[in-house]
């Protein structure tokens, strides 16, 4: 990720940051960090306008919070939990 981040390639970043959720989900690490790894890596999609990626990226954040009994994600939650972690969507 931090070659991805020094060489200013954010689409590689999200999908490093997504890559890194789902080792994180499959070693049984905090639900917690895979969201915060999720929602990062769709922030950076966002951002990035790597829309491809950031259905993918949503599919995967539901099934964690499914999973973990939460609500399903909506594009306006998401934006207000990344508004107040400090990232912006545009």
């Amino acid at each position: 990720m931090d070659v991805a981040r020094r060489q200013g390639v954010r689409v590689i970043e999200s999908q490093v940051l997504r890559v890194r959720a789902q080792v994180r989900r499959a070693t049984s690490q905090s639900t917690e960090r895979v969201l915060a790894d999720l929602r990062a890596a769709l922030s950076v999609a966002a951002e990035s306008g790597a829309r491809a990626f950031e259905d993918m990226i949503r599919a995967e954040l539901q099934q964690v919070l499914a999973a973990d009994g939460s609500a399903e994600p909506t594009r306006s939650s998401w934006l207000v939990r990344s508004t107040r972690s400090g990232r912006s969507s545009t």
